[in-house]
């Protein structure tokens, strides 16, 4: 059989640490913070404290589906590979 040329390793491991970092994006320090302060600018920053959050979990399920999009692409590409692999080995036989 021919030679696939994709090498899969390398750009799963690119995958892997995009994907585990990610999964390491919080966000801290974005607690409620009334109390002792103006009530006007506490609402202003709890609100911009929810729209940080909302913001940071929408990049998660983007990034959760450009993932899953390039571990096809990647399966789709080596299968590419096979097949025409195969077909140069039928020609020159």
């Amino acid at each position: 059989m021919g030679e696939i040329k994709l090498n899969r390793s390398p750009v799963e491991q690119k995958l892997q640490d995009y994907e585990s970092a990610v999964n390491q994006v919080k966000l801290e320090g974005t607690a409620d913070i009334r109390g002792k302060n103006n009530v006007e600018v506490v609402e202003k920053i709890n609100r911009l404290n929810q729209r940080l959050e909302e913001l940071t979990e929408r990049y998660r399920e983007i990034s959760t589906k450009h993932l899953s999009t390039a571990y096809r692409a990647l399966d789709n590409l080596e299968e590419e590979e096979r097949m025409a692999a195969k077909g140069i080995e039928m020609i020159e036989s």
